[in-house]
């Protein structure tokens, strides 16, 4: 049977960057399958975002790593008496599995976050749910406890998904001498054609109009903000689910650039971006606590700031990308 495992500091720091569903994917590519440039496939993101009315409010509109995901794995809807042979079936064919599940916080509240399900033994399931305060994986969980944590639909059943990475995905990208070229190109489909990049024959620009749409969201909450009643939506979009689309992106292009041209100045822009995220926290972090206007004004101040620095990053990665694919053709 297998042991509990705990990530290490570093580990840990490495995937709280991402959201919770990409947290998994880390596990299964980086931890598990030591796919060591796992963050270069998030290289992709820095084109543009799609606004959302959704709490994540921008979304990358180009995507690499979900298409090869959603081509790896399987979704199934099944009743909750067929869970076990189900993960019997699958994850002793060397699938993994996730889903959405009920996780309690140390406060006691409870919410649905997701967890991978790693490896069954009999009747014991080994599941990985980590984050700020969490570094265990593999923690075992009899298959009756797992099925509390379930959501079950109105009809009855419980919906989770399985993905297989074969072994020669990893492979040929931590042995490629042109490993970026085999991501974005050969893995993803971007191309350069006279000085422009194109992605399955479409041209691909930068836009930053989905980051001042938030901007203006920010705005119309201005009244409910400083009376104090700040929705759950609005305190998640000032800072969580916007430093989880921008920090892998950073991240990625960050050990792109030092792989390629460790002098190139996107890693100073990169630097400024990572230093506008900390003010950001900051103005944040006195906002919420003191729902002042000074505070929401240097709020709003940061944001301007960090936008205007995430579009010299655009700017400065889609002249690289430009570059090292025409260097590595």
């Amino acid at each position: 049977m297998e042991k509990e495992y705990q990530m290490t500091d570093r580990e840990q720091v490495e995937s709280l960057i991402y959201p919770c569903y990409e947290r998994t994917l880390y596990h299964i590519f980086k931890r598990n399958m030591k796919l060591k440039k796992f963050n270069w496939l998030m290289a992709d993101r820095f084109f543009e975002f799609d606004y959302t009315e959704k709490n994540e409010p921008i979304l990358a509109t180009h995507n690499g790593l979900k298409e090869i995901q959603d081509k790896l794995e399987e979704t199934l809807v099944i009743k909750p008496s067929e869970l076990e042979t189900t993960l019997d079936e699958f994850l002793n064919q060397s699938y993994y599995a996730h889903s959405m599940l009920e996780t309690i916080r140390p406060d006691s509240s409870k919410y649905f976050t997701s967890n991978l399900i790693e490896s069954i033994d009999q009747s014991t399931v080994f599941i990985t749910k980590t984050n700020e305060t969490m570094k265990e994986t593999k923690v075992p969980i009899s298959v009756p406890e797992l099925l509390e944590k379930f959501p079950v639909s109105d009809s009855g059943e419980i919906t989770l998904s399985f993905i297989k990475v074969p072994t020669e995905f990893v492979q040929t990208i931590e042995e490629s001498n042109q490993p970026f070229s085999h991501i974005m190109n050969e893995q993803y489909g971007y191309t350069v054609e006279k000085n422009t990049i194109f992605n399955s024959g479409e041209k691909v620009i930068c836009d930053d109009q989905s980051l001042w749409t938030l901007y203006d969201y920010f705005l119309s909450e201005k009244e409910a903000v400083l009376s104090g009643e700040m929705s759950k939506k609005t305190q998640l979009r000032m800072y969580k689910h916007l430093a989880n689309k921008i920090e892998p992106i950073t991240t990625a292009w960050q050990e792109i650039a030092e792989y390629y041209e460790p002098n190139a100045e996107i890693l100073n822009t990169i630097n400024k971006i990572n230093q506008d995220l900390e003010t950001l926290l900051k103005w944040f972090s006195l906002l919420y606590n003191r729902p002042k206007t000074h505070f929401l004004e240097k709020y709003l101040l940061q944001y301007q700031q960090l936008v205007s620095d995430y579009k010299e990053f655009q700017n400065q990665a889609y002249q690289l990308t430009i570059k090292l694919l025409m260097e590595e053709k």
